[in-house]
């Protein structure tokens, strides 16, 4: 909900009240003790036990201000520790702000009346990655130039537009070998590392900077929870739904296909968690997926006993060949324009049966809307993020949003660090999920397209 005022805000949208409407909700639904004291009121003129600073203060940093107010405010009225110290110790290093200065009174009053600002419980809270939310200076590890930048540029763009009030550093990974980006990276002085690069890269720097808080966007081969997030691979979510699927259908029989430049990690993955040994059929090209297709039904077997049998009775023989019946469901692995053929084919080889598509590479988001209409009975399997950008029209290309969207993830990471974890939460791309072990992913979701799209709410 913060992220969503904090995006309200940023547009000009923000209603002045809503803070207060807010709070007074906290204070409604969230009272704890009798011995709390209830925070002061603008009408109130007890003195602040630190002075306000005289800042120009941007209407951002004062919301930013506000929201960790809010978030101390509640965790001591819940009695929550946890959740209050990475409020409270990112409320020390903003600038105080004269309007709520009662307010941090009042929050520093209750605390150290519970005890909970003491040196050592302080500084026993916040370790790890719960210093993420409290970090001054952040660096961002990735291509920012050459091929491989749009990525890196999408997510610079968002980290600047959420954190103009903190110091940032870029560090362009391009064509640099492993010693000087250390190195560079070392000069920052990041409390947080960003980084987005190639597997082998990452987990390099992710060994080096092991201690050290990190978002990392490929899987490194140190993984800490305690200090590290990282991003889920997309063939483990599509794996996951996959699996669940195939578990809640009990799907026996079932034809894979899977086209040339698709990786394998997918099935593999499947393979390794339903303990199956599915072996793809590799596609090379449009006519060879009609190959494929007629020869995996039996299509062509049953064309070669009608031949052989006009010929012993020595007349023609007309009438439709016979495909198997045993298959019960179709996969394919590949791109949309070979998905959009197979039901078409399917039913030209008499196969009335469920295709689910998992995309190898994501479509255009402006193709996949002009098409919509051309599909025919497909379940497909598609990131919450790749929806957003097709109901948003959004401009911007695929790899593009994909970033723009983990963008606005990280930042919620960054705002819900404190969090134990397993962790879920909302944002504006859909769900977002954090496991015991720190990987973090956005939520895949099934849909039925047959000349529209329709959510699949429920597979089992």
């Amino acid at each position: 909900m913060l992220s969503r005022v904090r995006a309200s805000w940023r547009r000009g949208r923000l209603v002045t009240g809503v803070g207060l409407a807010v709070w007074g909700l906290a204070l409604f639904g969230l009272a704890w003790s009798a011995v709390m004291a209830q925070p002061p009121t603008s009408q109130q003129t007890t003195q602040a036990t630190r002075p306000a600073e005289a800042v120009d203060v941007s209407r951002l940093q004062m919301l930013d201000y506000e929201i960790a107010l809010l978030r101390a405010e509640i965790a001591l009225r819940q009695g929550d520790r946890n959740a209050f110290f990475p409020a409270y110790e990112q409320l020390r290093r903003l600038p105080a702000i004269h309007e709520f200065e009662l307010r941090w009174q009042w929050v520093s009053e209750q605390a150290e009346r519970l005890g909970w600002l003491t040196e050592d419980v302080v500084s026993a809270q916040v370790t790890g990655f719960a210093q993420a939310s409290l970090a001054d200076r952040m660096t961002l590890i990735a291509p920012l130039s050459g091929e491989l930048s749009p990525a890196g540029l999408a997510l610079k763009q968002v980290l600047l537009a959420h954190y103009p009030h903190k110091d940032l550093s870029f560090v362009d990974t391009t064509d640099e070998p492993v010693a000087v980006l250390i190195e560079t990276i070392e000069a920052t002085g990041a409390d947080l590392l960003i980084i987005l690069e190639r597997r082998e890269l990452t987990s390099r720097l992710a060994q080096h900077f092991h201690d050290q808080p990190a978002i990392l966007f490929h899987p490194a081969r140190v993984l800490d929870p305690r200090f590290q997030r990282v991003l889920n691979p997309t063939y483990e979510q599509q794996a996951m739904a996959l699996e669940s699927w195939l578990t809640g259908q009990h799907a026996q029989g079932i034809t894979w296909l899977q086209w040339r430049d698709a990786s394998s990690h997918l099935i593999n993955r499947v393979n390794l968690q339903l303990g199956e040994n599915y072996q793809p059929l590799i596609v090379e090209s449009n006519a060879q997926l009609n190959d494929l297709v007629a020869q995996r039904f039996g299509h062509q077997e049953s064309r070669a006993r009608q031949n052989w049998l006009a010929r012993v009775i020595e007349r023609p023989l007309t009438g439709i060949g016979r495909s198997r019946q045993d298959q019960t469901l179709v996969v394919f692995y590949g791109p949309i324009e070979q998905a959009m053929l197979l039901r078409p084919l399917l039913e030209y080889h008499q196969q009335d049966l469920p295709i689910l598509w998992l995309p190898s590479e994501l479509p255009d988001p402006t193709f996949f809307k002009s098409n919509l209409s051309r599909w025919q009975s497909t379940y497909a399997l598609l990131p919450s993020h790749f929806l957003a950008e097709v109901n948003q029209n959004k401009s911007f290309e695929t790899e593009d949003g994909l970033f723009f969207a983990l963008g606005e993830v990280v930042v919620e990471l960054i705002r819900r660090s404190g969090h134990l974890l397993p962790d879920q939460f909302a944002t504006e791309f859909g769900e977002v999920f954090v496991t015991e072990r720190g990987e973090f992913s956005l939520g895949q979701q099934w849909y039925y397209l047959n000349a529209g799209l329709v959510p699949v709410e429920n597979v089992d």
